[in-house]
């Protein structure tokens, strides 16, 4: 999964080199970057819409173009969360509203299940249904934050199913 986001300009290492650090949490700007990358939309420099969004910074295109996608939105209508690890029901969020699996078996296998926020279940149980999310141990960790390993086997696994037209 990480060869073929790598490979597909998705995803890549940390400041030019070739390190890509699979157990490193991923931020909430860097999935955002990744999420654009899979739908094939290009960063916006637009206006930033969020306060703790630099202009200037290498991400606020892309937190432009997610917003405007209607693929991510921020802790509130003013803060976007810089900085921030994301957690693995967030990541479920936008993977369903980047492609709805409405025909995905709906299934929520995980003995945490009632951790899960009640903004993310739905997302979690298409995505669990879809085979595209797991867990360990039969959990889910929903609010434990995404691994940069994770968040490109879910990208991956999302990607397969969309090209088999599913």
């Amino acid at each position: 999964a990480i060869k073929w986001a790598s490979e597909k300009g998705i995803v890549n290492g940390y400041g030019g080199t070739n390190k890509f650090g699979p157990n490193d949490n991923i931020t909430r700007e860097e999935f955002v970057k990744i999420a654009l990358g899979v739908m094939g939309i290009e960063p916006n420099p637009g206006i930033v819409a969020f306060s703790d969004v630099d202009a200037s910074s290498w991400y606020a295109p892309y937190v432009n173009a997610a917003l405007s996608a209607g693929i991510v939105s921020g802790y509130s209508d003013t803060q976007f969360g810089v900085g921030e690890y994301i957690t693995r029901q967030d990541v479920a969020v936008i993977l369903n509203r980047i492609h709805n699996f409405s025909n995905a078996n709906v299934s929520t296998p995980f003995s945490d299940s009632n951790d899960i926020s009640d903004y993310a279940k739905s997302a979690v149980e298409k995505l669990s249904g879809a085979g595209i999310i797991n867990g360990s141990e039969s959990k889910f960790m929903p609010k434990s934050n995404c691994t940069r390993a994770e968040a490109a086997c879910m990208v991956y696994r999302m990607m397969s199913l969309m090209k088999e037209g599913k």
